[in-house]
């Protein structure tokens, strides 16, 4: 017995030993652990100080830009279109030679000219019958009603012209045709059958009655005798209570309508009962219907193009009717190349043209972001660089903006058409960059806009940083003005001079960078592309910088316009 209790103590201490030891051995590891955790953290974490920006106040200029790249085209060319039939004999310009008005643009066959006129006589005296066809099919003198009624609203007055008014209205006139009124009012206190009071916008009262109920809308039924249609009214119960409101329509409408002709006079009045088969209006030029105005246009047209076959044969050829630059024109060898290989002549059964860019003004159409298209406007002033033409500025307009948007990637774009004056050097086609200033401000309080911070209601800045708590401070709230990609305008909340504090934003992805030096700045877009936002305008202090290492970047604007950055690289002094 003794020699098991001794063995069961052994077997206890030997037991106590090993836990012990394993608690030590894992006791070192995790001091190990820690000690090189530590160790890593002290020798590679950064410092989170480094990220921490300090700047002051300062006072300078700064303005909101937009950009926009496109393509330039010709603007207000011509086109001389040759009629069809009609044989060019030889050809004295070709495409982008430059002409003066009158110059000679081709001489013709005068034989195919007298042919292609007996052509278009013939389509004439065609035409001309198809008109004294529709001559006849006049439109009624007069406009009436299929059924008695009450005539509730005139549209057309003496003067007018049918369509018109069709166009404008949607009537000429409405009738009231079963004797009544109606308002649909919203209300708990009314149930069908009950009496009430309607009282008109002019203080008439007329009696009704409610004639149907939907959970809480009522319609009240009136006379059509005196109240005005869609006029606003109150109805009160039997004792005099309001009960709701609402607008007056015809309960039974007939609408009187026209699609020719001129109102000569109208002959009835408002409230005035009318018979069945009554004539409502009396009309003039009711032979110019829409068909009759068509036919017409088409021989005008027709007489337009005999004016010009005859001027083309009394001087045997074609000339420029204005100056300018020869866009498109024939080529003979490939017109004669569909006839008899014997021809000497350019023929075809359709038009051949000459067009003639004028040289004086050409448009930009740019693509603008839809976070941008609000704030431009027709007629704001455009700076527009031209890629194949340096670093030259011209001074354009915006003339027009298509608001209705194309989307590509979930990210919907708009276009502004920016005019701008020709000079040497433009050619449709090539690349350019519009730069539209939004808003600038000169002469003030500048802090960077990554400073910035915002609330749901406010802006703020932090003025101080705990280099032990890595924490920043002295939180102190601004009011801004003009916001610039750089920097912002400070309006209330700080003073020149003052300092501030804030996290420097990774600039990684962006492309040049303005420096400290205060002409132009702006933040430049990766691969030199302007992005569709808004860009900043110039820096606080001293003499122009370029940008650090990296993609090119365009600048914001200046209080004098926009600049343009240089080529990716280390900053210029």
């Amino acid at each position: 017995m003794a020699d098991k209790k001794r063995k069961r103590q052994i077997n206890k201490k030997t037991v106590m030993k090993l836990v012990v030891t394993l608690f030590v051995v894992a006791a070192v590891i995790a001091a190990a652990v820690f000690f090189l955790r530590k160790k890593v953290k002290e020798e590679y974490a950064e410092d989170p100080s480094e990220s921490i920006q300090t700047a002051e106040v300062t006072k300078g200029s700064v303005s909101t830009t937009v950009y926009g790249d496109g393509t330039l085209a010709d603007e207000e060319t011509e086109t001389i279109t040759i009629p069809s039939g009609v044989e060019l004999t030889s050809l004295a310009v070709r495409k982008g030679d430059t002409v003066s008005e009158g110059d000679l643009l081709a001489q013709v066959s005068g034989e195919s000219v007298l042919s292609a006129m007996a052509d278009l006589q013939n389509q004439i005296d065609e035409l001309d019958v198809q008109i004294e066809e529709a001559a006849d099919n006049e439109v009624s003198e007069s406009l009436t009603t299929a059924v008695s009624g009450r005539v509730k609203l005139i549209n057309a007055q003496a003067g007018d012209d049918v369509t018109a008014v069709m166009y404008q209205s949607g009537a000429l006139a409405l009738l009231s045709l079963d004797g009544y009124m109606k308002t649909e009012i919203e209300t708990d206190a009314a149930a069908e059958g009950d009496d009430v009071t309607v009282m008109a916008s002019d203080g008439s009262n007329y009696s009704g009655t409610v004639s149907a109920v939907n959970g809480n809308r009522a319609v009240i039924l009136l006379t059509d005798y005196g109240p005005v249609y869609q006029d606003t009214v109150t109805v009160t119960d039997e004792e005099g209570t309001e009960i709701g409101s609402g607008t007056l329509e015809i309960n039974d409408m007939l609408s009187i309508t026209g699609y020719g002709g001129t109102i000569e006079t109208v002959n009835v009045s408002l409230d005035e009962t009318v018979s069945a088969d009554a004539e409502l209006f009396t009309l003039t030029d009711t032979a110019y219907t829409a068909g009759y105005e068509t036919l017409l246009s088409e021989r005008e047209e027709l007489t337009e193009s005999m004016k010009k076959l005859a001027d083309i044969y009394k001087k045997d050829a074609l000339y420029a009717e204005i100056s300018g630059t020869i866009k498109s024109a024939p080529d003979l060898e490939e017109e004669t190349a569909t006839e008899d290989s014997s021809s000497e002549t350019g023929t075809t059964d359709e038009a051949l043209t000459f067009t003639i860019s004028p040289d004086e003004t050409m448009t930009l159409s740019v693509s603008i972001d839809e976070t941008d298209i609000l704030s431009l406007e027709e007629g704001q002033e455009a700076q527009v660089t031209i890629d194949s033409l340096g670093e030259t500025v011209y001074t354009g307009t915006i003339t027009e903006i298509d608001k209705s948007g194309t989307s590509a990637d979930g990210v919907t774009s708009y276009t502004a058409s920016v005019q701008i004056n020709k000079e040497e050097g433009m050619l449709s086609g090539m690349s350019a960059t519009a730069a539209i200033l939004i808003e600038s401000a000169d002469d003030v309080l500048l802090i960077p806009t990554d400073a910035l911070q915002k609330t749901s209601a406010s802006y703020y800045v932090y003025t101080s940083y705990d280099e032990e708590t890595g924490e920043l401070g002295g939180m102190k709230e601004i009011q801004i003005g003009v916001s610039g990609t750089e920097y912002t305008e400070v309006k209330e909340g700080l003073s020149e001079g003052e300092s501030i504090c804030y996290a420097e934003e990774e600039t990684t992805d962006r492309g040049m960078q303005g420096q400290p030096g205060g002409g132009n700045f702006g933040g430049g877009m990766p691969d030199g592309q302007p992005g569709g936002g808004q860009q900043g305008g110039n820096r606080p202090e001293g003499g122009d910088r370029g940008g650090n290492s990296g993609n090119s970047g365009r600048q914001g604007g200046n209080s004098q316009g926009p600049g343009r950055s240089g080529q990716g690289g280390a900053g210029q002094p």
